[in-house]
């Protein structure tokens, strides 16, 4: 099958295209240095990131559709503007970053409401499917450690384990939510008060949540399409 770089081309492997960026928003710290990922890497991917994302919407409506590319604007025109804060003071201890991530947060869950639409709605099992599904995890991932940078922004200390010296602190909130979510669970990191407590419980509910509606999809319209092929 040949591509060539047309929209339709590109619209077509959007799920493929928003779990590259994705994944390389997850572990580009394993390739390039700490203030390398903070002034260079991190922006990038954020922006590979949310274009991503907004092909899962162009061909809302667009009422839908243009309210949502506005968000994604004032999102990103934040995460430059604190990026750029950052070479100056330490934004973590400011109290307007809380905002940006608020609204990360708010990114994320709608980006994970666009990819469970997705699932419901195929029927059969297909590789958009299944790239939709995986990036429905990693969002569900960076939605809870989204809600732990804003629970610890508030409440000081409030994951005792946690090396909050790391320069890429977000790579800790990111590891805490997998551990979280998958039910691992190692014990290093602990939720030290009770609002910590909440929103473990509430990400480790989502996440086991979402694992067992997935499979069940899954295996239910695996064995509708195979019945039909019969």
């Amino acid at each position: 099958m040949k591509f060539s770089l047309n929209p339709t081309s590109i619209h077509n492997i959007r799920y493929e295209l928003l779990l590259i960026a994705l994944m390389f928003m997850m572990f580009n710290s394993l390739i390039f240095p700490p203030e390398v990922v903070r002034f260079a890497v991190a922006p990038f991917a954020a922006a590979f990131t949310y274009l991503s994302g907004a092909l899962l919407f162009a061909k809302d409506p667009p009422r839908i559709r243009y309210p949502y590319y506005i968000f994604l604007l004032f999102i990103y025109a934040g995460t430059i503007y604190f990026v750029i804060e950052a070479l100056h003071t330490d934004f973590r201890q400011r109290n307007d970053i809380a905002i940006l991530q608020g609204l990360y947060f708010l990114y994320w869950v709608i980006l994970l409401w666009k990819l469970i639409l997705k699932i419901f709605r195929s029927q059969r099992v297909s590789l958009n499917m299944i790239f939709a599904s995986v990036s429905g995890f990693v969002a569900l991932i960076f939605m809870g450690a989204t809600l732990f940078g804003v629970i610890e922004h508030f409440n000081p200390n409030s994951f005792p384990g946690m090396d909050m010296s790391n320069p890429n602190i977000f790579d800790e909130y990111i590891y805490f939510s997998f551990i979280t979510q998958s039910s691992i669970g190692f014990g290093e990191i602990t939720p030290g008060n009770p609002v910590a407590k909440k929103g473990v419980i509430l990400m480790g509910t989502l996440g086991q949540f979402y694992l067992i509606i997935l499979v069940g999809l899954i295996v239910s319209k695996y064995a509708s399409s195979n019945k039909e092929a019969a």
